[in-house]
């Protein structure tokens, strides 16, 4: 939100790949998903490139992100509950 305040192009991340993905059975699922994205040469309002190339050099930036998603999938409900992000 700061960065398009100050009307500076926001990245589009892309998934690298899928660290670890546990299931839960409570109430409903509650699914913890790990992740590690990593920033493209791509905005955010240009999706419909057919690829867009990771950065590179000084620009070139990878998180790793934890979520935590709660489901009830037999009421059309899903809910995050927790995500969070570091560099990795």
């Amino acid at each position: 939100m700061e960065m398009k305040a100050r009307g500076l192009r926001i990245p589009l991340l892309l998934l690298l790949v899928t660290v670890v993905v546990m299931a839960k059975l409570t109430t409903g699922v509650e699914y913890l998903v790990t992740v590690k994205i990593g920033r493209t040469k791509c905005k955010k309002n240009e999706t419909k490139k057919a690829s867009c190339p990771l950065q590179s050099s000084k620009l070139k930036k990878s998180l790793i992100c934890k979520s935590l998603i709660y489901s009830v999938p037999w009421m059309n409900y899903y809910q995050l509950w927790n995500n969070s992000c570091q560099e990795s």
